[in-house]
């Protein structure tokens, strides 16, 4: 009678192997559908962001133009800062994720953007001479394509997408 009284109050402390293994199931079932999805935000949010510096680029373009009837071939004549290390010309930015070059043509204004990772972000140019009302989001794998897009990217000629 006192063992049986014994065994009703003994309570179970800690989990099972297989509750483990069901909850590491769980966890890693998870973590396969969010990892993919995140790297895409992150590389729409990275390609977004080298967008608006192209465009303010080009806008910076267009007002050295006004003043001077010709294209600033570096970065130091545009009024814009954009962080990141220069090369000795000025004629390139490096950031973390893009390389944003000048045409060293003074009679063309097209900037463009370089991924420094291709595999996950787009490589970016102006596609017209004056403006960067049409960019072009190059589409080297299913990664970009991904990313070009989201961000309302229309397939166009030559492995690119346009972005309006």
């Amino acid at each position: 009678m006192k063992e049986e009284k014994r065994n009703k109050f003994v309570s179970k402390k800690g989990f099972t192997l297989i509750e483990l293994l069901v909850v590491v199931l769980i966890i890693g079932i998870l973590a396969a559908i969010a990892l993919p999805q995140y790297r895409l935000t992150v590389a729409k949010s990275k390609t977004s962001e080298a967008i608006m510096n192209l465009r303010s680029i080009s806008q910076a373009q267009q007002v050295y133009f006004l003043i001077h009837n010709a294209y600033a071939t570096s970065f130091d004549q545009l009024d814009i800062d954009i962080p990141g290390t220069r090369n000795a010309s000025n004629t390139l930015i490096n950031t973390k994720t893009y390389q944003y070059m000048l045409n060293a043509n003074a009679g063309d204004a097209k900037p463009r953007a370089d991924s420094r990772n291709t595999s996950l972000y787009p490589r970016l140019v102006c596609a017209s001479n004056k403006n960067c009302i049409v960019l072009r989001c190059h589409v080297p794998d299913e990664q970009s394509i991904k990313v070009c897009k989201s961000l309302g990217g229309v397939p166009g000629d030559g492995g690119y997408y346009n972005i309006q």
